[in-house]
């Protein structure tokens, strides 16, 4: 079997689904090939994507916000005219020369402007594979809506099974497999051993901030905000990519202990170090949390998908939701010295976790090309 793996590098969160994803594929016996849909058609488009995307949520998070808002709400099964379908009509090429060169038996994607863009292919030029597509976010984002041949969508959660079938994909065609991790955020590892290892005081409250893969928003401006907590804390925060928010930190004077970390591969050990963490709701980051069962503090989402993440997760109880940065430092403090609410967050996350994701999407993604074979 031959999997052709679509994937968007807006962030990492995709690319690190669809790279879960083929690790348990191809343990089971399949052949896997990565590839980036939009550095397909060459790297400016690629960097120009980033660029935009940057640029959308950091510079313009209002019109985004509002762009997402009218996308939502356009008329059921209109694909044929919408934005994605328009832009993605560059990527159809490219994306076809890719299909006939690998003749894979099943493609799969990470991100709706993939699936979009496949849809187009396969409208126009029809070929054999199936298509399959994962839903990264606790939401489905209009976009998916673009993408109504997928022979299966893989969404996150039970509850969201209906606004797919909403979206027009048929009930029998979706499957709430969870969002795809790491397998290294399912290793089991006691608080006490991850802060041994990462040379952490076992005694103090430690408090993990994140803000994406690009370190987006102003962190230094969060730590002060918790800064003035009436115990010691030991606060710890990834920059990602943003150099000149960990400079910044870094120069900086706090109260209490502040290890800053740039780009790292240690986010795993950090999470099950800490005792609660702050974050924006990305689709990826929020499942690994899950899988910790490490108390989450919304903070600062991105309007549009993420503010549906972090409706959901609110709702279901797994998070609270910090409108206001002043507000972080009391709902900090409840979750750290409150047992039952703390306890409450946990039991939520129990439910909505599902740590073994990407070895459930590669067993359908497995039974998917063999009812191929059998068609």
């Amino acid at each position: 079997m031959k999997v052709l793996i679509f994937s968007v590098s807006t962030g990492q969160g995709h690319n690190v689904a669809a790279r879960a994803v083929a690790e348990h594929l191809t343990a089971i016996g399949a052949e896997c090939v990565l590839d980036d849909a939009v550095f397909r058609v060459g790297s400016w488009l690629g960097k120009a994507t980033n660029a935009l995307y940057s640029l959308a949520i950091n510079s313009c998070r209002f019109f985004y916000g509002k762009f997402y808002a009218v996308a939502e709400h356009r008329r059921a099964n209109s694909y044929t005219g919408s934005f994605a379908r328009s832009v993605n009509r560059t990527l159809v090429r490219n994306i076809r020369l890719k299909i006939e060169a690998e003749d894979p038996d099943v493609i799969l994607c990470t991100h709706p402007f993939a699936a979009s863009a496949l849809d187009a292919v396969k409208q126009r030029h029809p070929f054999r594979a199936k298509l399959a597509g994962i839903v990264t976010d606790f939401t489905v984002h209009p976009f998916w809506e673009d993408a109504l041949r997928l022979d299966l969508l893989f969404v996150p959660a039970e509850g969201l099974c209906a606004a797919a079938v909403a979206k027009g994909f048929p009930a029998e065609k979706v499957l709430p497999l969870g969002i795809p991790i790491k397998e290294q955020h399912a290793l089991s590892l006691s608080k006490e051993e991850a802060r041994e290892a990462l040379g952490f005081d076992k005694e103090l409250k430690t408090v993990l901030v994140m803000s994406g893969s690009m370190g987006r928003g102003n962190l230094a401006k969060t730590l002060r905000a918790i800064d003035g907590a009436p115990f010691p804390l030991h606060i710890v925060t990834v920059c990602g990519t943003n150099k000149r928010a960990q400079r910044k930190i870094e120069k900086q004077r706090f109260q209490n202990k502040v290890t800053v970390f740039g780009y790292t591969d240690k986010v795993p050990l950090l999470m099950t170090a800490a005792d609660c963490m702050i974050s924006k709701p990305g689709g990826l980051s929020t499942s690994e949390v899950l899988t910790k069962q490490l108390p989450l503090l919304i903070f600062d989402p991105i309007p549009g998908h993420e503010e549906r993440n972090a409706a959901f997760l609110e709702e279901a109880g797994a998070a609270l939701w910090v409108k206001e940065r002043q507000a972080l430092l009391p709902a900090l403090l409840s979750v750290l010295t409150d047992p039952v609410r703390r306890e409450a967050i946990m039991e939520a996350e129990r439910r909505l976790q599902k740590p073994q994701a990407a070895e459930s999407i590669a067993e359908a993604v497995l039974a998917l090309a063999h009812s191929s074979d059998e068609d």
